[in-house]
């Protein structure tokens, strides 16, 4: 699992395994890629999504613009917090890439 803690205050360094009461308040979400592949992350429920999708897309090598984050049948603006979109423990987002182009021009026929 990626620990990954948006935080504005750096300078708390928290060993792995600690719990804090900051911790009991964060997410456990998952993103899934269109070939299937999950990354997971704990992150703030009132905390913008932004950040995290950003961060996804730089471990995944994605162009940020170019990627579509889904929650249930619904696209996931970058402004909301994870609260705002309902999400809960154990949620999962899929990241779909947009795609163009794929024709085949020797499929028409030229009369």
């Amino acid at each position: 699992m990626h620990r990954i803690f948006l935080q504005r205050d750096k300078k708390r360094v928290k060993k792995m395994g600690e719990s804090t009461a900051a911790d009991q308040r964060k997410i456990a979400i998952s993103i899934k890629s269109q070939d299937g592949a999950k990354m997971f992350f704990r992150v703030a429920g009132d905390q913008r999504i932004q950040e995290l999708l950003k961060i996804y897309c730089e471990k995944k090598n994605f162009v940020y613009r170019e990627v579509s984050f889904i929650h249930n049948g619904d696209r996931i603006q970058p402004n909301q917090t994870l609260i705002q979109l309902g999400i809960g423990d154990g949620d999962e987002i899929a990241a779909m890439q947009h795609q163009s182009g794929g024709g085949n021009l020797t499929a028409f026929v030229f009369a």
